[in-house]
């Protein structure tokens, strides 16, 4: 994926700023910044949530500016959100079976049973999450770590080339977290998936990240590897904080 030039304005404020940066096939990335950097209203550009006022999104060398967003994830992009977004009163095998056959346009077709359909596949994702046991429990009862498990899985449900992650361990125990961080890396590599998260635990990010990026006032100020952005000046005063 390749962003160029994208800018966002808000009335008078501008929350993306000629942000310019690509991703490389199956790189793990994050983008980090303080709260109102603009991170989140980059991840709603790049999935069509909103349109940009000027600059360009390419998907595989593809023009996705102005796209809607199922239109976006029909090009196997995928995506989850910062505030839990699954179907509560739909069973966890629900979620995911649902979410695949929005996918595969399969929910136009009236002359199959839905129940009966993409069984298989859907167990294959939720043993992936660990969620396999937990089939059956509405979405909405399951605990805070395990919805968030869930709203990835059902990002996973078109088989993304590209998936992005709005705070994926936001809220989640020290072992949820090094449990979700670790099942991010073992889809990543399985399924050869270009992933980009925005992520506030600093451990997350510099335990997973090839490259993060650092967005600040809506402008991409830094970009680098983990060490180049803890030695970063400008990072540390911003964002990071001094090391003493």
């Amino acid at each position: 994926m390749e962003v160029k030039n994208l800018k966002k304005y808000f009335g008078g404020i501008s929350a993306v700023h000629n942000v310019t940066f690509k991703l490389e096939a199956r790189e793990i990335s994050s983008i980090i910044g303080p709260n109102g950097a603009g991170k989140t209203t980059l991840f709603n550009l790049i999935t069509g949530k909103l349109s940009p006022d000027e600059g360009e999104v390419y998907l595989n060398g593809e023009n996705i500016s102005r796209l809607q967003p199922f239109q976006i994830c029909h090009k196997k992009l995928g995506r989850s959100f910062q505030i839990t977004n699954i179907f509560p009163k739909l069973s966890v095998f629900e979620n995911i079976q649902v979410a695949i056959l929005s996918s595969r346009g399969i929910n136009k077709n009236f002359f199959n049973r839905a129940d009966r359909m993409v069984k298989k596949e859907t167990m294959e994702v939720l043993k992936n999450l660990g969620l396999a046991e937990k089939k059956d429990v509405w979405g909405g009862l399951l605990a805070h770590g395990d919805q968030k498990l869930l709203d990835i899985g059902i990002s996973l449900a078109s088989n993304p080339g590209l998936i992005l992650l709005d705070e994926p361990t936001a809220g989640m125990s020290p072992q949820e977290t090094v449990k979700t961080t670790e099942l991010v890396k073992k889809l990543a590599k399985e399924r050869g998936m270009t992933v980009l998260l925005i992520e506030h635990d600093m451990n997350v990010v510099f335990s997973i990240s090839e490259t993060i990026r650092v967005m600040h006032q809506g402008k991409l100020i830094a970009e680098g590897k983990p060490d180049e952005i803890k030695s970063n000046n400008r990072v540390q005063q911003i964002y990071l904080g001094e090391q003493g």
